[in-house]
C-alpha cells in the first residue's frame, strides 16, 4: 500500500501532516498504531484535566451537562488531537477496503436524513 492510498482515506489535516511522511509501509501499521493510542491517551488526559481545573464536568450524554467545549484554546487543542488520532487511527484498523465500506454506509444513512 502505498501513502497515496493510504491518505486517500486520512482527513486533510492528517494528510498533510509531516508525521505521515515518517513512516514507511513496513513500520506504518503497528507503530503508527500505536503512537496514535498514546496520542488520544494523553490529549485525553489533558482534556480531563483541563475540564477539572475549570469546575467543569467530565463530557456525557446527560442532558445536564454541555453540548459543546467552552472556548477555550486548551480544551480545543485537545479535542482536536483526539479527533484526528481517532480518525487515522480507524482509517488504519479498518483498511482501504473497509473505510470505503465504512463512508458509503455514512453516505447511504445521510441520504435516508433528508
Amino acid at each position: 500500500m502505498t501513502h497515496a492510498a493510504i491518505a486517500l482515506f486520512l482527513p486533510l489535516s492528517i494528510i498533510s501532516s509531516p508525521l505521515l511522511l515518517l513512516y514507511d509501509e513496513s513500520t506504518m501499521a503497528s507503530s503508527r498504531i500505536m503512537n496514535l493510542a498514546s496520542i488520544i491517551m494523553t490529549s485525553t488526559t489533558r482534556l480531563d484535566k483541563s475540564l477539572e481545573s475549570h469546575n467543569l464536568p467530565s463530557p456525557s450524554f446527560d442532558t445536564s451537562t454541555f453540548t459543546k467545549l467552552p472556548p477555550s484554546e486548551e480544551l480545543q487543542a485537545a479535542q482536536t488531537a483526539i479527533l484526528e488520532a481517532i480518525s487515522e487511527l480507524q482509517a488504519l484498523v479498518l483498511g482501504p477496503i473497509g473505510m470505503l465500506r465504512n463512508n458509503a454506509l455514512m453516505v447511504r444513512y445521510a441520504c435516508h436524513l433528508r
